[in-house]
């Protein structure tokens, strides 16, 4: 299924079950390779920062009484375990910086340009993990080349 990628208007096929070897780049240079994520995991990965961040630092019950039975568990969580909260908050956010910056760090390495490492910077941010590994996986397909 290919997709038009919005953040750089390149069509390519991101679904992780097809074979590596269907998932094609439209261009050879690769300096200037970008891989966009799905729509989905940017939806997904904004909600929970949201939500969790609110949940730390919102003083709001009302909210959170309204969405039912998991807004009852994560009301008992707040209350209970506000401080344990707010640290793993700052770990996540903490943790999706250090892997955008190695993302950046990756694409000097590559020689990718600075407008594509920016693009993979902030994807790496927002999403983490999930767009790291696409630029981890060309990393190694390069060093293979290279061999």
């Amino acid at each position: 299924m290919k997709k038009e990628c919005f953040i750089n208007r390149i069509i390519m096929n991101s679904s992780r079950w097809k074979e590596k070897s269907e998932v094609k780049i439209l261009y050879q240079n690769e300096s200037i390779y970008f891989h966009c994520v799905s729509i989905f995991h940017y939806i997904f990965m904004i909600f929970s920062f949201m939500l969790f961040g609110f949940i730390c630092f919102d003083d709001d019950d009302e909210f959170l009484k309204g969405i039912g039975g998991p807004g009852v568990r994560l009301l008992y969580l707040r209350k209970n375990y506000l401080v344990q909260l707010q640290v793993g908050f700052f770990f996540a956010v903490m943790m999706h910086i250090v892997e955008a910056l190695y993302a950046f760090k990756i694409c000097k390495e590559l020689n990718i340009r600075s407008d594509m490492a920016l693009k993979w910077f902030l994807q790496t941010f927002i999403c983490g993990y999930i767009s790291l590994r696409h630029l981890l996986e060309f990393k190694d397909q390069q060093k293979s080349k290279q061999k």
